[in-house]
């Protein structure tokens, strides 16, 4: 009996241990997986913290925010001052809308980029079918906007077999992020074996005959290595659109006015000032000249 009884002590006493071990490791257990969903949320609201910092100091860097600011203020204080008629109202409209004006002179550039690119993006989110971010011309050419690292169009240029690249645009304008935009660099693309031109226009400007010229020629080249060509400036409108209808003019034998209808027929997005306008006539003429 004695045997037996020191049997169930000893029962009771490893059953008892095993329970606390079982216990204890559980707890532990439960502690590791308590910290590690700890860390990965302080890690979450980290990494959102730093979205949110990102994207208000692109937002109060913004010329059409601060823009809109001025406009605001400036509209609420005449309404003010004719409601009132008090000059305290009629002092701060004037000083907004100086604001204004010295504003739109020292930012105009930043103002036409963030417009053209904001213009952009917002009719490819809501309007992708009628104004898609770039059309296909022909078989070989794609004319757009800026590519963007936001809508990862790298790797819809990698699904087209895109092979090159032909900017017109100031290098400054592919390095400028907005809360819409953030676009790829120009050295991005030699470095991700692509082939790239780089030509500096600033935007409503037209491009010099001869880098007219340079473009057509670099579209031909890549078009003859059967390689497909993205042409592209800011919005993809006016200063790439140039570039494809002078390609077509030298190498396809085409007036001006049948080459603007075409590139217009594939991309209604295309639009030439009269600067513009009047540049790719004199090209036109230059050719028709060298020719006779």
């Amino acid at each position: 009996m004695t045997k037996i009884a020191s049997f169930h002590d000893k029962s009771i006493d490893f059953f008892a241990k095993t329970s606390s071990a079982f216990s204890n490791s559980t707890i532990l257990n439960r502690t590791i997986v308590n910290r590690s969903i700890v860390n990965r949320s302080i890690s979450y609201l980290k990494a959102e913290v730093q979205k949110v910092k990102k994207f208000a100091k692109l937002l109060f860097a913004s010329t059409l925010f601060q823009l809109s600011i001025l406009i605001s203020a400036s509209f609420v204080f005449a309404i003010s001052y004719l409601k009132y008629s008090s000059s305290y109202f009629l002092l701060s409209s004037i000083i907004s809308t100086v604001a204004l004006l010295i504003l739109v002179k020292q930012k105009f550039p930043n103002f036409i980029y963030e417009l053209s690119t904001t213009d952009c993006y917002i009719r490819d989110k809501c309007f992708k079918k009628r104004w898609p971010w770039f059309n296909q011309i022909n078989k070989n050419i794609f004319l757009g906007a800026v590519p963007l690292k936001n809508l990862d169009h790298f790797t819809i240029f990698k699904d087209n077999n895109i092979k090159a690249v032909l900017s017109i645009i100031e290098e400054i304008d592919t390095k400028k992020e907005t809360i819409f935009v953030s676009p790829i660099n120009l050295s991005f693309w030699k470095q991700n074996s692509i082939d790239h031109l780089h030509i500096s226009c600033k935007d409503l400007y037209p491009p010099s005959l001869k880098d007219l010229d340079l473009a057509a020629d670099y579209i031909h080249k890549k078009i003859q290595e059967n390689k497909k060509i993205y042409v592209h400036c800011t919005a993809g409108r006016s200063r790439s659109a140039m570039a494809i209808i002078c390609y077509l003019m030298k190498y396809k034998n085409m007036s001006y006015e049948d080459a603007f209808k075409y590139v217009k027929s594939k991309r209604d997005l295309v639009l030439v000032n009269r600067s513009q306008r009047d540049q790719l006539k004199k090209y036109s003429k230059t050719l028709l000249t060298n020719s006779s």
